[in-house]
């Protein structure tokens, strides 16, 4: 049975972290009362009692209706530039595509092709002049099914459930128009196994690449640069908060700073645009040496998000001890972009 209480609730499940909110609807306008951010290790058995005292439901069996963003292991969000209309008419050239070129499953996976540009879901009924740029986008079905059922297993319902590197996208470009910024943005998912490379600009994605080095080459690097006798002690300092690898940060990230500078060297002679800023919102509090690292290796600014003023162009108002809890704070972008209506003509969120 679905709660009646009126209280919305915004959940972002990240790689390493949760993130809630607790609105006054789950439709603009509303306020964002308060937010809270915990590990994801053990994440499932607290979110029952926080449902229930950040809504108010929750308890008697009933579900919370929340909006979800998830980051399924096994997401993929990637480019595709149409060769011609006539080969987009074609029934099974977008499950070509999906099968052949990008090597995706589309007997597991769950997929959805987007216009690069809006957002907007690609449609025969539109001029194909107008969506040659596409994002094809997707997860497997059985982990989108597992985290769905995470979901409701801790009284949640899920009212949608999105692929939470969408919403990011969608609110890097949005932001990017709304503070009217003329240089695309490095955004980057760092998981163990991989680093999800996304540069944004104003009107598009304008490229999306998967690099197969993640945090876990890392944990290598340490053992052999602090001489630490197995990698297991060594992934553990890494974790902790009792080291500060900021010094020595780019000597274990420069395997990855060397492919991103050749991803954004070859991005910038082709295009002619200059990135500025780097997004890295996905990593927890202790690992916050690495955007700082990366951002001065790689010659950009940190993107510093003024979440009050931006968030007032979709009629949601975060009170003032909710501002103040996310400062500038790159973890809880993906969680206040999911309120937005990013592919609305007029959303009035230009920057006055």
């Amino acid at each position: 049975m679905l709660s009646r209480k009126a209280k919305g609730l915004f959940l972002e499940v990240g790689e390493f972290s949760v993130q809630v909110a607790k609105t006054t609807s789950l439709t603009p306008p509303f306020a964002v009362e308060s937010v809270e951010s915990f590990p994801l290790d053990g994440a499932w058995e607290r979110l029952p009692r926080l449902t229930e005292e950040m809504t108010g439901a929750g308890s008697g069996g009933k579900f919370v209706q929340a909006h979800c963003a998830v980051y399924p292991p096994s997401r993929f969000v990637r480019r595709h530039t149409v060769e011609s209309a006539a080969k987009a008419k074609d029934p099974a050239y977008l499950r070509n595509v999906l099968s052949q070129q990008l090597k995706i499953d589309t007997a597991k996976n769950v997929a959805a092709v987007l216009n690069a540009s809006d957002g907007s879901e690609f449609t025969l009924e539109r001029s194909i002049a107008q969506q040659k740029e596409l994002l094809f986008a997707g997860a497997l079905k059985a982990d989108l099914d597992d985290l769905q059922k995470q979901l409701t297993g801790t009284n949640v319902y899920p009212r949608s459930l999105q692929l939470g590197t969408l919403s990011v996208l969608g609110g890097i470009a949005d932001y990017i128009a709304w503070k009217e910024m003329t240089d695309p943005v490095l955004v980057l998912e760092m998981s163990m196994g991989q680093t999800c490379t996304y540069i944004v600009s104003r009107n598009l994605v304008e490229l999306t690449r998967p690099l197969a080095k993640g945090l876990g080459t890392i944990v290598p690097r340490i053992q052999e640069e602090l001489g630490l006798k197995d990698e297991a002690s060594a992934r553990k300092l890494f974790f902790s908060n009792t080291f500060d690898f900021t010094e020595m940060g780019p000597a274990l990230l420069q395997g990855l700073l060397r492919e991103l500078q050749a991803a954004i060297g070859f991005f910038e002679v082709q295009t002619g645009m200059t990135i500025g800023h780097l997004h890295l919102g996905s990593l927890p509090e202790n690992l916050s040496w690495i955007p700082t690292v990366m951002s001065k290796s790689l010659g950009l600014r940190l993107l510093h998000a003024e979440y009050g003023e931006w968030l007032h162009g979709f009629n949601v108002q975060p009170q003032e001890s909710v501002l103040e809890q996310a400062g500038n704070n790159a973890l809880w972008f993906g969680l206040f972009s999911m309120m937005g209506a990013f592919n609305s003509k007029d959303n009035g969120s230009k920057k006055k």
